[in-house]
């Protein structure tokens, strides 16, 4: 059963709604404009906020949805730890995408569905995290790194200190979106990483 889970759950991540709106609303592919990633950040700056705003909500609940139904509601996964592991797919889904030949966004507000699925207290602080690193820089991309690598720090403590594979499984998530920023990581250490701009949308 898990495997079917996992399966579904690359899948459920594979669906790039960044990458069908840029096609039907606006006739591009949104690998091609911007940075050429395929998630929110750059489809409100290509796209608009219509088109960001949906393609957030849509990444966080891929995420939020399937862990949250899996560990609060259905007896046939009874731990979170596999709820957690088909979250791990749907992220690796929404990263590779089979969709985009194996391409795909970062994974932030994906990752943000499945904390806030089982630990909404700490997603909160995440999020409040984000908030404030890109109201003081403007720079998206910061705040997704800052902001990951202080939860993949707290997580690995919890993980060894309790034992906990939660924590671990977790730590795991926020190390992979930090290396899917390298980058944005590169850019910022040369200075030349984007603020964040808001586009009115291409071919409109």
């Amino acid at each position: 059963m898990l495997i079917v889970l996992g399966i579904f759950g690359y899948l459920l991540g594979s669906i790039s709604v960044s990458y069908l709106l840029g096609k039907y609303t606006a006739k591009i592919d949104i690998r091609e404009h911007g940075s050429g990633n395929a998630g929110t950040t750059n489809a409100l700056r290509v796209l608009g906020p219509k088109v960001g705003v949906i393609t957030l909500i849509f990444d966080f609940l891929k995420g939020f949805l399937p862990v949250y139904l899996l560990y609060r509601h259905f007896i046939y996964v009874d731990e979170l730890v596999k709820a957690l592991i088909v979250g791990v797919f749907i992220v690796l889904g929404h990263d590779f995408s089979i969709m985009l030949n194996f391409k795909g966004g970062k994974g932030v507000a994906t990752s943000i569905g499945i904390l806030f699925a089982f630990a909404p207290r700490l997603a909160l602080l995440a999020v409040l995290s984000f908030i404030i690193i890109v109201a003081a820089t403007k720079i998206v991309s910061l705040a997704s790194i800052g902001t990951a690598t202080w939860i993949m720090i707290f997580c690995l403590y919890i993980g060894i200190k309790h034992d906990s594979l939660p924590g671990l499984i977790i730590t795991g998530l926020a190390l992979l979106l930090i290396v899917r920023h390298h980058s944005n990581i590169k850019k910022l250490l040369i200075g030349e990483e984007k603020k964040i701009s808001i586009g009115k949308g291409e071919g409109k």
